[in-house]
């Protein structure tokens, strides 16, 4: 079983990089007895949309009825990764230099776990992230695999 979800995942992924979208999660859960289908999607270039989602709900329900995996009924769930989505590692870091991010160290740095601020630079090099703290408005560099959690945060 473990083989056919891999092999059904890289079918995915290369349906949604033939609609210009890439995969960003996917899980499998039951809900309220039924099987849920629960695939989120991203854009490298943009933000998603509607349309997207629609496309690819389109691309990955024609799969799931090929595959034939569920022995009922299921449903299947697509979205967008949201505004305060998970950065997961080196390319997101790139990605999303320049955006208000929440960072969660597994360690403190400067008595502080938490961080709050603009994500100025990540060195690929070094592997540290430079984020720009809103409330110290102070500059702090933090090693990425000391990163328990990061994501984009959106201020109201």
């Amino acid at each position: 079983m473990k083989q056919l979800r891999e092999d059904l995942r890289k079918e995915i992924e290369s349906a949604l990089v033939e609609i210009g979208l890439e995969l960003f999660e996917l899980s499998v859960s039951k809900k309220r007895g039924q099987e849920m289908f629960t695939v989120i999607i991203d854009r490298i270039d943009n933000y998603v949309d509607l349309d997207d989602c629609e496309k690819a709900s389109r691309a990955i329900g024609s799969l799931l009825d090929k595959w034939d995996l569920f022995d009922s009924k299921y449903m299947l769930e697509v979205s967008s990764p949201g505004l305060e989505r998970k950065l997961r590692g080196p390319s997101d870091y790139k990605r999303f230099e320049g955006e208000t991010v929440k960072i969660i160290m597994s360690e403190p740095v400067e008595k502080r776990a938490v961080f709050i601020g603009t994500l100025k630079l990540f060195d690929e090099m070094s592997g540290e992230i430079t984020i720009l703290e809103r409330d110290a408005k102070k500059y702090f560099r933090l090693k990425s695999d000391k990163i328990k959690e990061a994501r984009l945060y959106l201020e109201v």
